[in-house]
This record gives C-alpha cells, sequence and structure tokens, in this order.
C-alpha cells in the first residue's frame, strides 16, 4: 500500500506504508547513481533543544521559530513538533533546504517560511505550508538573500 508520493526533493519517490519521506541523494560527488534515505522523523530521538539531526537531516520537536543553519545545507528540516503550534520558519541566505511537514498537521498548524531580512522568496515576502506531509525546497540566487522555489 502506498501512503503518498512527494516530488520536488531531488526527484520523486512513492513512499510505503509506515515510511514518512524518502529523499535522494548522489551517492558520491561526482556519481550519477543516487542514494535513496527513508526516515521516520517520528523514530529519532530528540538532542538538546528539541532538535535531532541524523546525516543532513534535522528533526525539530521543540516549541517557538525556526532558524535554518549553515549545517542544513543541502538537507532537510522536518518539523515535527510536540506542541500543536503553528511554526515560522526563516531560511538563512544562501544556504539551499528543503522544509518539511513531519507531523502531518500542517494544514491546522501552517508551517510560514520567510526569507532573510533582505530577501524575497519568489518574489513574496513569505511562503506557506498548509497541506499535511507537504514539502517545498528553497534554493537560494547567487549573491543575494533572494529565494527559488525547486
Amino acid at each position: 500500500m502506498v501512503d503518498k508520493t512527494l516530488s520536488g526533493l531531488s526527484g520523486s519517490a512513492t513512499l510505503p506504508a509506515g515510511t514518512q519521506f524518502v529523499t535522494s541523494r548522489p551517492s558520491a560527488p561526482d556519481a550519477a547513481t543516487r542514494v535513496f534515505d527513508s526516515v521516520s522523523p517520528s523514530a529519532l530521538p530528540a538532542g538538546p533543544g528539541g532538535t535531532s539531526t541524523t546525516a543532513t537531516n534535522r528533526v525539530v520537536t521543540g516549541p517557538g521559530p525556526v532558524t535554518i543553519a549553515a549545517s542544513d545545507a543541502g538537507g532537510s528540516v522536518f518539523i515535527n513538533k510536540t506542541a500543536n503550534e503553528p511554526t515560522t520558519v526563516t531560511l538563512l541566505a544562501g544556504v539551499p533546504v528543503t522544509i518539511l511537514d513531519g507531523k502531518g498537521d500542517a494544514a491546522t498548524n501552517n508551517i510560514t517560511i520567510v526569507p532573510p531580512a533582505d530577501g524575497k522568496i519568489v518574489g513574496q515576502n513569505s511562503i506557506v505550508i498548509n497541506g499535511n506531509y507537504d514539502a517545498l525546497s528553497f534554493e537560494p540566487a547567487p549573491n543575494s538573500s533572494n529565494f527559488g522555489i525547486k
């Protein structure tokens, strides 16, 4: 049984029952082959400050706003908060990242993504994830604080 298909992360992948997200990455810097990582955010232990990390994936479980860090570059940030609350995510200039609703409650608790203070996301001041388990990938524009969506 298939739960959902996500696309736009780095291609698309069909998720088997029980798996929340599948992302792909090159198997080596110059390799054409891709490796698929299956990640179930609820299975990852929380670290200090309610955040856990695996490879280039970060799972946020603590309350409050989220700020993208340089260490998130090229990875995914799963919003999987223990508390039922909307989330604001602030992007970091020059850092490509994918933001995902890891809890499956974005229809009720929207995830609002905002650029750095002097930037825009496809010409907008913010973009909202408002579908359960939805995801968006952000690609920085060269030499600016602006972002596109992949």
